[in-house]
């Protein structure tokens, strides 16, 4: 027979990228990577208790804000010190003000959700790794901001020249508070790491409770083919909306903020998840989809590099690179295919889903597609063109990602409204 977890180890797994330390604002493993796997381990939760509906929507929350720390994160190299200050201060304040409550609410229906069950979970082990948890956050957010706060004594930026701290190096007394920060924040991961696996593994253990919410949630959304094809619409179209914000290029200090690598993970999760759960041929959309994901991380990476070697130098000697040219090539060819074969889906989707109904903008999004792919690969190869192409991709790139979405949650309503009629018929 096989063995149901329901989730907990996603849950596991999701909570251990929290818990990995941050050098300053820089996730060494993604807290949205993290996020992403609690919200799939609560969503067969989430459908059969109102607790864990709860923990989700505040998990969704903290999603977005990890992608926005994550995009600083990577800027790092680009801000100023004060700038870093606000930033991650910011950052750490909003963190705190989502996360307490998640903490608390999350694992609460945990403990709630076992209860209904008429499995009994230990009281003092859920009430420590929710007080250690609830410590452990607040002292992770106040290490990542902490040795950004000597930019305030620091005379290069608040600009006392009569200040008689010259003679010290603020840079390096940073990058000492940094990683004397990183070292206590890796030691209190460990011990976080032990306390979470000793919480949730008699969880994944415990084949009578995941058998009896297996048999509770077959009963209430596996027999119901409405909420089946509702919950498959819900668990897979939610990633082509966060992709399309990511297909825009927008360079701060000549390296794009908004890496294209993972608008291209995005739509393979989608393209994976639409083949699985939705029926839908997307085997082509895979390929393109992985290829362009080694390509546009390479062309990133080549970029950083070449930033780090010429410095001001790069809007003139960059374009002249045969390599910039040649990734720049390649990205464009598999960003135009990814946009064809993304829209070419969704019509095979509505075709399925809607009866053969088709909008006729489907295709002209695809063009459009391949128009602002062709915009990114001119500001990418050619930096110098950057000033002219800039307000207009900008334009184009932000209508294109409102139209998209629009677009894509139109379907996603279209089929959520006819197969809700299943249930009052």
């Amino acid at each position: 027979m096989k063995k149901h977890t329901m989730g907990y180890k996603r849950l596991l797994i999701g909570f251990i990228f929290l818990l990995s330390p941050d050098i300053s604002i820089f996730d060494l493993l993604p807290d949205f990577i993290g996020y992403a796997l609690i919200l799939s381990g609560l969503s067969r939760l989430a459908d059969i208790d109102e607790r864990a509906f709860d923990s989700r929507t505040l998990a969704k929350r903290l999603f977005v804000l990890s992608i926005v720390k994550f995009i600083f994160g990577i800027s790092i190299g680009g801000l100023q010190k004060t700038n870093l200050l606000l930033v991650s201060f910011s950052l750490a304040v909003l963190d705190l003000i989502l996360i307490l409550p998640f903490i608390k609410e999350f694992f609460h229906s945990l403990d709630y959700t076992a209860t209904r069950q008429g499995i009994s979970v230990s009281e003092k082990k859920n009430a420590e790794i929710k007080t250690l948890s609830v410590f452990f956050f607040i002292i992770k957010d106040a290490l990542s901001t902490l040795p950004s706060f000597i930019s305030l004594v620091d005379p290069s930026e608040t600009g006392d020249y009569a200040s008689d701290l010259w003679q010290v190096d603020f840079s390096a007394l940073f990058n000492v508070l940094t990683l004397l920060a990183f070292f206590i924040m890796a030691l209190l991961s460990v011990f976080m790491t032990v306390k979470a696996c000793a919480y949730f593994l008699p969880l994944c253990r415990n084949r009578e409770l995941c058998e009896r919410l297996y048999a509770n949630y077959d009963q209430s959304v596996l027999q119901v083919p409405s909420k089946v094809i509702s919950k498959s619409i819900k668990g897979t179209l939610p990633f082509i909306t966060a992709a399309m914000i990511f297909t825009v290029d927008f360079y701060i200090d000549f390296i794009d903020v908004l890496p294209t690598a993972i608008a291209f993970v995005l739509i393979g999760i989608y393209s994976i998840q639409a083949s699985l759960r939705l029926k839908i041929n997307t085997f082509m959309l895979t390929v393109a989809s992985v290829l362009g994901t080694v390509a546009s991380a390479i062309s990133l990476s080549y970029r950083v590099f070449w930033n780090k070697k010429l410095g001001d130098g790069m809007e003139y000697g960059f374009s002249g690179q045969a390599y910039s040219l040649v990734i720049g090539i390649a990205v464009l060819i598999l960003t135009s295919a990814v946009f064809l074969l993304l829209w070419i889906s969704l019509a095979r989707l509505e075709e399925k889903y809607l009866d053969g109904e088709k909008s006729s903008s489907t295709t002209l999004l695809a063009v459009a597609g391949v128009i602002l792919a062709v915009f990114n690969f001119i500001i990418y190869t050619h930096p110098q063109y950057n000033p002219s192409f800039v307000f207009p991709n900008i334009i184009f790139s932000v209508f294109y990602v409102y139209v998209a979405i629009e677009r894509v949650r139109s379907i996603s309503n279209r089929i959520l409204t006819k197969y809700k009629k299943w249930d009052f018929n």
